[in-house]
This record gives C-alpha cells, structure tokens and sequence, in this order.
C-alpha cells in the first residue's frame, strides 16, 4: 500500500451523535464529553450510528468553536475516513503518483488546485506536456452488500459537475471523475440509484461520452491513509 496522509495522534472516543450535519457529540476515553466539528456535508449513511468507535483530530486553533475534528469512524470492524476536506488532497496524491493505472492519465500531474472552466470549479487542473485536463474528486463513504456508492444524499451540485465534465470532453480535454473511497471494505463502486437516480444516470451518460471514471480504494488506519488499488463497477445498479 502506498501512504497518502499521515496522522501524528487521534484522539479515541465514541460516537454519542451527530446532529445539524456539521455537529458530533463524543465520549472521550478520559470520560469528558466534548463536540467535535464534523467536516462532511453529505448523511454519513453507514457510518455514523451512535456507540461506534471514532477518531478525533485535536486542532485548537484561535477563534475555532470546537477544538476538535470528526477524521473517522469505525463500522462494522472498518475504519471510514468522514473528512471530506482530505479527499482533494488525497485524489491529488494520487494523480501525481500515477496511481491510477488509467493509460489516458499517464504522464499527467497536477497543475492546479480549484480550476475554473466555464461556469464551474473543478478540483484539480491537470496537464502533460500541451494536453490539459480537468479531475473532479468525490468522498466516498456510503456502502451496501460490498458496494461502495455514491451519493448518500441527492446532490444537484454533483451533477451538475458530471454535465460540466461532459461538455470539457466533448471540447477535447482530459476530463475525470475521481472517487476517492475511504474505507477497504468494498469491492466495486456504483452510483446511489436509489440516493439520487438523476445522478445516477448522468453518471452513465458521462461515461458514454468519454469521461474518465475511476474508484480508488483506500485503507484508512488511524495512523495514516493509504492508497490500496482501484475498484471496478458493480455490474447491478443499486
């Protein structure tokens, strides 16, 4: 496995609840009960029942309301990587490093980090030589029957990213969708049709029409994130 994120020490504790999506309430080992802020804005379905081991990122910084961070979640024996904000810099990693595998993608290395192109904002600008392209990158932590899925929540901004990324291929570019899925207890990926059928069938459509989807499986430890290799497709819809 290739290490993509390192952590220096989490702090352990148990979920009480999450409420008003950014919010979680946890039992500390020490037996203080603390509010971590919860960087996901997606429903966190599968991996955020009340008693389940989680690990907290003690971040306090001037002005911050809680001094602690919501990094991941234990579910069934697996650790589930529920920061969203990490996904960039991990799909980053991963471009840079050729993990992919992807023949299309060869050679190609970050340029940029939130790229504009048209009327929106693509996570990563990429380029090899005078040939340049467009990553969008999705967290991925909802799962069912081995699958891993996405979304867990209708997601209009989602979308209307798979839409953008069609027009960028259908100009020429290098256009990709990259989901990043942080937990090793799945082997394919598939839309949410039953989350978001919109999505689910523009995510078909995308591939139709040349954009390049890829699922990345990660192992998430408490000590560091690591690349493990790339899923296929679940032959059945969910």
């Amino acid at each position: 496995m290739t290490l993509l994120h390192s952590y220096d020490q989490l702090v352990p504790g148990t979920l009480i609840r999450r409420y008003k999506r950014f919010l979680a309430d946890v039992l500390l080992e020490d037996g203080r009960t603390v509010t971590a802020f919860t960087p996901n804005t997606g429903a966190m379905k599968t991996c955020s029942d009340p008693g389940s081991p989680v690990m907290l990122l003690h971040d306090p910084k001037p002005g911050r309301k809680t001094e602690y961070n919501l990094e991941m979640v234990c579910t069934d024996n697996t650790w589930v990587g529920v920061n969203t904000g990490l996904a960039n810099t991990l799909g980053a990693s991963i471009m840079d490093a050729g993990l992919t595998g992807h023949p299309q993608l060869e050679g190609f290395h970050v340029l940029k980090r939130e790229a504009t192109w048209e009327d929106s904002r693509f996570d990563l600008k990429i380029s090899r030589g005078d040939k340049e392209g467009f990553v969008e990158i999705k967290n991925v932590t909802y799962r069912s029957d081995d699958t891993a899925l996405f979304p867990d929540a209708v997601t209009t901004r989602g979308q209307k990213h798979l839409e953008t990324l069609i027009r960028a291929a259908a100009q020429g570019n290098t256009a990709c969708n990259l989901y990043i899925v942080q937990r090793s207890d799945c082997r394919d990926f598939a839309p949410a049709r039953n989350v978001d059928p919109g999505y689910a069938d523009t995510f078909h459509r995308a591939v139709r029409e040349g954009v390049i989807v890829i699922a990345c499986l990660l192992e998430v430890q408490p000590d560091g994130i690591y690349f493990k290799r790339t899923l296929p497709f679940g032959k059945i819809e969910v």
